[in-house]
């Protein structure tokens, strides 16, 4: 017991001396915490000012820019004698072109073979379109490239079969819509003439009417008959 006793008060006597340096420790760093995270609160504010600063000149720079670009459209639109109505009025037609050929993008080759004329008007259609003096601005001819882009990638989609043929000059055996119909890439099937013929009926009857009008004694009694080489005609498939 005389033994324990010493241990007991010297123990006493230390371990509240622990607790207070320990107690001391945290409170000391807790105050070096909240001078660090105001240090670093100040140098946030410092750079949300500078970056405040950047924005500011960047809004400025964007709004001279703005009114650049409305001054040289102006000038573009004086130069080619077109209001911003009629060039609103030509990308209109461009955004239908842009339409149509998506919903022709969307299509089968087999159901696109079938609605092959409508391609060939929006083609039309685009190479007017490129004719008018809006296609001149600067905007208009990413426009135009747009179509082109998508009219390529509707083509990519046909067959691989010839979908027009031009009328050849064989001395021997001459072309004839029956031939034609009978070649392998075309139809295979000579049989197949009259499609061929109601395809190109416009052209083939205007042929005829424009050859029995200047000949006296007709050789050809009907205009599926006479072709011409040099002629084009549209493959149905």
């Amino acid at each position: 017991m005389k033994k324990t006793l010493p241990f007991i008060l010297a123990a006493a006597l230390f371990f509240p001396m622990v607790l207070s340096a320990q107690e001391e420790m945290t409170y000391e760093q807790w105050e070096l915490g909240i001078a660090d995270a105001q240090k670093r609160e100040q140098e946030a504010k410092a750079k949300i000012a500078g970056e405040q600063s950047q924005i500011t000149a960047l809004k400025e720079q964007i709004a001279q820019a703005v009114k650049q670009t409305e001054a040289t459209r102006q000038e573009a639109l004086s130069q080619i004698g077109k209001t911003p109505e009629e060039i609103s009025a030509w990308n209109e037609k461009i955004d239908e072109l842009v339409r149509k050929l998506q919903d022709l993008n969307m299509l089968s080759p087999d159901e696109l073979v079938k609605r092959i004329s409508e391609l060939k008007g929006i083609e039309s259609t685009l190479t007017t379109l490129k004719q008018a003096k809006e296609a001149l601005l600067f905007a208009s001819i990413a426009r135009i490239a747009e179509v082109e882009g998508l009219i390529q990638q509707v083509r990519s989609n046909l067959p691989d079969k010839p979908m027009s043929y031009q009328v050849r000059l064989i001395p021997q055996n001459r072309d004839c819509l029956w031939r034609i119909a009978g070649y392998q890439e075309i139809y295979n099937d000579p049989l197949q003439w009259p499609r061929l013929y109601e395809a190109n009926k416009d052209q083939i009857d205007k042929t005829y009417a424009r050859y029995s009008r200047n000949t006296a004694d007709a050789k050809y009694e009907k205009a599926a008959d006479l072709i011409f080489p040099g002629q084009v005609f549209d493959i149905p498939r």
